[in-house]
């Protein structure tokens, strides 16, 4: 009569190795290949799932985590908020999201007299936000959100020169204190004579 043993050794594949239980008088599962994520249990004869280190407001759901179940266990759940009023709860980034109002970004303008651009609302900040667009920039340049355009890093400016960010270059203040007869150069930051014409074979010169 062939033996338990070897009887038990006929169901082993490739994935599974079984042995002879004489406390229950049966062949049982002795250790499996799981999947990945999975490790086996050999006290239930199961692939079980591997607890996780879960984010901030979450907890580890072990529930129902043997790798044949198609329970919605074996993963990282959202501690449940009470939101204030105008939020709603995210079970996905497991915060509270605040709410759209209905059409607040309608032909919305990010800044008084800017012509209304697409956009569409932020949860994060609570407001309209356009879409980013840094293929439209420079090399040098980065999106502006919050003005909705390419925008330019401020460099430092020599002398009295000031940074402008609509032409991304260094630029005098404009000034109208200059004398009469002068005017201010917006080169050199001063205020120079007004050119005069000049007799045959001379030219004006300012120092």
């Amino acid at each position: 009569m062939e033996s338990s043993s070897n009887t038990c050794a006929s169901f082993n594949t490739s994935t599974q190795t079984f042995f002879y239980s004489t406390a229950s008088c049966e062949c049982r599962i002795l250790h499996s290949n799981c999947a990945p994520g999975y490790y086996w249990d050999a006290g239930t004869g199961t692939c079980r799932c591997s607890p996780q280190q879960c984010g901030p407001n979450q907890f580890w759901d072990p529930s129902d985590f043997t790798e044949d179940s198609n329970a919605d266990g074996c993963r990282c759940r959202c501690i449940s908020q009470v939101c204030p009023q105008d939020y709603v709860f995210n079970n996905v980034n497991c915060e509270c999201d605040c709410l759209e109002p209905e059409g607040a970004c309608d032909n919305w303008s990010p800044y008084p007299g800017a012509l209304p651009v697409d956009a569409f609302w932020s949860v994060e900040d609570c407001q309209c936000a356009c879409y980013p667009h840094p293929e439209f920039c420079e090399p040098d340049q980065y999106w502006d959100t919050s003005l909705c355009r390419c925008a330019c890093s401020p460099q430092q400016c020599d002398g009295d020169k000031i940074w402008d960010f609509a032409t991304c270059e260094c630029r005098c203040c404009p000034s109208d204190m200059c004398p009469p007869n002068k005017f201010f150069n917006t080169i050199n930051c001063r205020c120079e004579q007004e050119p005069q014409q000049c007799a045959s074979g001379y030219f004006w010169y300012v120092d």
